[in-house]
Protein backbone atom coordinates (compact mmCIF):
# COMPACT_ATOMS: atom_id res chain seq x y z
CA UNK A 1 0.00 0.00 0.00
CA UNK A 2 2.89 2.34 0.82
CA UNK A 3 4.36 1.87 -2.69
CA UNK A 4 0.98 2.58 -4.28
CA UNK A 5 0.69 5.87 -2.37
CA UNK A 6 4.25 6.84 -3.39
CA UNK A 7 3.58 6.12 -7.07
CA UNK A 8 0.25 7.97 -6.91
CA UNK A 9 1.89 11.04 -5.37
CA UNK A 10 4.61 11.03 -8.03
CA UNK A 11 2.08 10.77 -10.84
CA UNK A 12 -0.66 13.10 -9.70
CA UNK A 13 1.07 15.70 -7.54
CA UNK A 14 0.92 19.25 -8.81
CA UNK A 15 4.18 20.58 -10.10
CA UNK A 16 5.17 23.82 -11.77
CA UNK A 17 5.00 22.23 -15.20
CA UNK A 18 1.95 20.04 -15.93
CA UNK A 19 2.92 16.59 -17.22
CA UNK A 20 0.24 14.05 -18.06
CA UNK A 21 0.38 10.89 -15.88
CA UNK A 22 0.62 8.81 -19.10
CA UNK A 23 3.74 10.73 -20.09
CA UNK A 24 5.27 10.19 -16.66
CA UNK A 25 4.52 6.45 -16.85
CA UNK A 26 6.06 6.41 -20.33
CA UNK A 27 9.26 8.03 -19.04
CA UNK A 28 9.40 5.47 -16.23
CA UNK A 29 9.07 2.64 -18.76
CA UNK A 30 5.75 1.48 -17.32
CA UNK A 31 3.57 2.50 -20.26
CA UNK A 32 3.99 2.79 -24.03
CA UNK A 33 3.54 6.06 -25.87
CA UNK A 34 0.85 6.20 -28.57
CA UNK A 35 3.32 5.87 -31.48
CA UNK A 36 4.98 2.93 -29.72
CA UNK A 37 1.59 1.26 -29.21
CA UNK A 38 0.73 1.63 -32.90
CA UNK A 39 4.15 0.28 -33.93
CA UNK A 40 3.71 -2.69 -31.57
CA UNK A 41 0.23 -3.42 -32.96
CA UNK A 42 1.54 -3.30 -36.54
CA UNK A 43 4.38 -5.70 -35.66
CA UNK A 44 1.94 -8.09 -33.99
CA UNK A 45 -0.32 -7.91 -37.05
CA UNK A 46 2.48 -8.75 -39.50
CA UNK A 47 3.74 -11.61 -37.29
CA UNK A 48 0.19 -12.98 -37.00
CA UNK A 49 -0.31 -12.85 -40.77
CA UNK A 50 2.93 -14.80 -41.29
CA UNK A 51 1.93 -17.39 -38.67
CA UNK A 52 -1.49 -17.84 -40.28
CA UNK A 53 0.08 -18.28 -43.73
CA UNK A 54 2.54 -20.89 -42.38
CA UNK A 55 -0.20 -22.80 -40.55
CA UNK A 56 -2.47 -22.75 -43.61
CA UNK A 57 0.23 -24.58 -45.59
CA UNK A 58 0.22 -27.43 -43.05
CA UNK A 59 -3.49 -27.48 -42.23
CA UNK A 60 -5.95 -25.75 -44.58
CA UNK A 61 -9.01 -26.47 -42.41
CA UNK A 62 -9.95 -23.36 -40.42
CA UNK A 63 -12.91 -21.61 -38.86
CA UNK A 64 -13.08 -17.84 -38.78
CA UNK A 65 -15.32 -16.35 -36.11
CA UNK A 66 -16.14 -12.76 -35.36
CA UNK A 67 -18.26 -10.58 -33.15
CA UNK A 68 -19.55 -7.05 -33.39
CA UNK A 69 -19.17 -4.70 -30.42
CA UNK A 70 -20.98 -1.35 -30.35
CA UNK A 71 -20.00 1.10 -27.62
CA UNK A 72 -21.58 4.48 -27.03
CA UNK A 73 -19.35 6.81 -24.98
CA UNK A 74 -21.03 9.86 -23.45
CA UNK A 75 -18.89 12.82 -22.46
CA UNK A 76 -19.60 14.61 -19.22
CA UNK A 77 -19.70 18.02 -20.89
CA UNK A 78 -20.48 18.49 -24.57
CA UNK A 79 -18.62 21.05 -26.62
CA UNK A 80 -17.48 21.46 -30.24
CA UNK A 81 -14.27 19.58 -29.48
CA UNK A 82 -15.76 16.99 -27.12
CA UNK A 83 -18.65 15.02 -28.61
CA UNK A 84 -20.32 11.75 -27.73
CA UNK A 85 -18.64 8.86 -29.50
CA UNK A 86 -20.31 5.90 -31.14
CA UNK A 87 -17.68 3.18 -31.58
CA UNK A 88 -18.34 0.21 -33.89
CA UNK A 89 -15.71 -2.43 -33.21
CA UNK A 90 -15.27 -5.90 -34.67
CA UNK A 91 -13.14 -8.68 -33.32
CA UNK A 92 -12.19 -11.76 -35.29
CA UNK A 93 -10.63 -15.08 -34.42
CA UNK A 94 -9.16 -17.86 -36.55
CA UNK A 95 -9.33 -21.43 -35.27
CA UNK A 96 -7.23 -24.17 -36.87
CA UNK A 97 -8.51 -27.73 -36.82
CA UNK A 98 -6.10 -29.83 -34.76
CA UNK A 99 -6.59 -32.81 -37.08
CA UNK A 100 -6.46 -32.20 -40.82
CA UNK A 101 -9.02 -34.40 -42.56
CA UNK A 102 -8.16 -33.38 -46.12
CA UNK A 103 -6.44 -36.70 -46.85
CA UNK A 104 -9.20 -38.89 -45.38
CA UNK A 105 -11.46 -41.01 -47.55
CA UNK A 106 -14.83 -39.38 -48.32
CA UNK A 107 -16.36 -42.22 -50.33
CA UNK A 108 -19.71 -43.50 -49.12
CA UNK A 109 -20.17 -47.28 -49.00
CA UNK A 110 -22.93 -48.54 -51.27
CA UNK A 111 -24.84 -51.35 -49.60
CA UNK A 112 -28.04 -53.02 -50.67
CA UNK A 113 -30.32 -52.82 -47.63
CA UNK A 114 -32.08 -56.08 -48.48
CA UNK A 115 -28.75 -57.95 -48.22
CA UNK A 116 -27.72 -56.28 -44.96
CA UNK A 117 -27.39 -58.57 -41.93
CA UNK A 118 -25.84 -58.40 -38.46
CA UNK A 119 -22.59 -60.08 -39.55
CA UNK A 120 -21.85 -57.16 -41.89
CA UNK A 121 -22.53 -54.55 -39.19
CA UNK A 122 -21.15 -56.06 -35.97
CA UNK A 123 -17.43 -56.47 -35.31
CA UNK A 124 -15.98 -59.98 -35.50
CA UNK A 125 -15.58 -61.71 -32.14
CA UNK A 126 -11.75 -61.67 -32.14
CA UNK A 127 -10.67 -58.51 -33.92
CA UNK A 128 -8.16 -55.78 -33.24
CA UNK A 129 -10.89 -53.11 -33.51
CA UNK A 130 -13.02 -54.80 -30.86
CA UNK A 131 -10.04 -55.09 -28.50
CA UNK A 132 -9.29 -51.36 -28.92
CA UNK A 133 -12.94 -50.50 -28.31
CA UNK A 134 -13.12 -52.62 -25.15
CA UNK A 135 -9.89 -51.02 -23.86
CA UNK A 136 -11.35 -47.53 -24.49
CA UNK A 137 -14.54 -48.49 -22.64
CA UNK A 138 -12.49 -49.84 -19.73
CA UNK A 139 -10.55 -46.54 -19.46
CA UNK A 140 -13.75 -44.46 -19.58
CA UNK A 141 -15.49 -46.63 -16.96
CA UNK A 142 -12.39 -46.54 -14.72
CA UNK A 143 -12.33 -42.72 -14.93
CA UNK A 144 -15.98 -42.60 -13.91
CA UNK A 145 -15.41 -45.01 -11.02
CA UNK A 146 -12.43 -42.97 -9.79
CA UNK A 147 -14.81 -40.09 -9.10
CA UNK A 148 -16.34 -42.19 -6.32
CA UNK A 149 -14.48 -41.40 -3.05
CA UNK A 150 -13.71 -45.06 -2.32
CA UNK A 151 -11.89 -45.47 -5.67
CA UNK A 152 -10.05 -42.11 -5.85
CA UNK A 153 -6.81 -43.73 -4.74
CA UNK A 154 -6.72 -45.69 -8.03
CA UNK A 155 -7.01 -42.62 -10.28
CA UNK A 156 -3.22 -42.37 -10.70
CA UNK A 157 -3.28 -45.80 -12.42
CA UNK A 158 -5.93 -44.82 -14.99
CA UNK A 159 -4.60 -43.44 -18.31
CA UNK A 160 -5.31 -39.74 -18.86
CA UNK A 161 -5.88 -40.23 -22.60
CA UNK A 162 -7.26 -43.08 -24.67
CA UNK A 163 -4.68 -43.76 -27.41
CA UNK A 164 -5.94 -43.41 -30.99
CA UNK A 165 -4.54 -42.73 -34.45
CA UNK A 166 -4.72 -38.94 -33.98
CA UNK A 167 -3.18 -38.85 -30.48
CA UNK A 168 -0.01 -37.12 -31.66
CA UNK A 169 -1.89 -34.34 -33.49
CA UNK A 170 -4.37 -33.82 -30.66
CA UNK A 171 -1.59 -33.43 -28.06
CA UNK A 172 -0.39 -30.18 -29.67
Amino acid sequence: MKDFVTVSLCLFSKQKRRICPCTRLNHLGLMLSWPSRITLQEEIQSMTEKLIAENLKQNPLIKVTGDNLDIYVKTSSLSKERRNKDLHLFTSNIIFSRVSTTDMNNSVPKVDVSELNSEKILMPEHSNEKDKLLHSYAVLIARTLCKVPAFRKYSKHVPKHVPHEFSENMSR
